[in-house]
């Protein structure tokens, strides 16, 4: 009777990350960049519970998602779909600004706009009061006796 040996793989033997350790670079990346999932939901134009239920199920993306991950964040899309490579191994270099550092800068932005808006009301008060104020002096000095002036 005859044994029968398994032939040996050639190339080298690659280990694919499980659609959990997948998800769960991607919890570290938003971790990392302090982006929460309503802040990634709103980077993609979907809601916070879009992004939670994508990153607690045990699947794969889909093709049309890990696009939207990579757009979005500059991921692998393969690694995203088959767990092979690493989370931003082969991606274009990033932009100089990802799209969360465009939002958290236009945030930033309305913030001081707002604060310049208050200072500029603000100061349009002060100046109407100075302008009260000096017609209160003169009309003060037009009141008193000619003895006082002079003294001025």
């Amino acid at each position: 009777m005859a044994t029968h040996t398994p032939k040996k793989a050639k190339g080298p033997v690659v280990s694919a990350a499980s659609p959990l350790q997948v998800k769960h670079a991607i919890a570290e990346d938003f971790k990392i960049k302090g982006l929460t999932h309503a802040a990634a939901g709103k980077e993609m134009g979907v809601s916070r519970q879009v992004i939670t239920s994508q990153l607690s199920g045990e699947k794969y993306f889909s093709e049309r998602i890990s696009t939207q991950y990579a757009k979005a964040f500059g991921y692998n899309t393969a690694f995203l779909r088959t767990g092979i490579g690493t989370l931003t191994e082969g991606t274009p270099k990033k932009k100089a600004t990802s799209n969360s550092e465009t939002l958290q800068l236009k945030i930033q932005l309305e913030t001081l706009q707002k604060k310049y808006n208050t200072v500029c009301e603000q100061l349009s008060e002060v100046q109407a009061l100075n302008t009260k104020l000096q017609k209160n002096v003169t009309k003060l000095i037009s009141m008193l006796p000619e003895s006082s002036k002079s003294n001025r």
